[in-house]
């Protein structure tokens, strides 16, 4: 019985040191924003020269070749 309320007064006492350091705002951590609710607009993207569209286009038929001869 003396150990439970010794274990029992030593709780309290945590209890009210935990409660009483954080008294003044001065003392917290300052709040964090997130930008989670806020629209994120991305850049517009470069238009691509027509010599870089024939790049691609030429590398897509390169793989599309390379997957028919794959899948015969």
């Amino acid at each position: 019985m003396k150990t439970n309320s010794i274990i029992m007064a030593a709780v309290l006492g945590m209890a009210a040191c935990f409660t009483a350091s954080c008294g003044d705002s001065d003392e917290l951590t300052p709040e964090v924003t997130t930008f989670a609710g806020e629209a994120i607009e991305l850049p517009a993207p470069p238009y691509l020269t027509n010599e870089e569209r024939d790049l691609i286009e030429v590398q897509r038929n390169v793989v599309k070749e390379a997957i028919s001869n794959y899948t015969k």
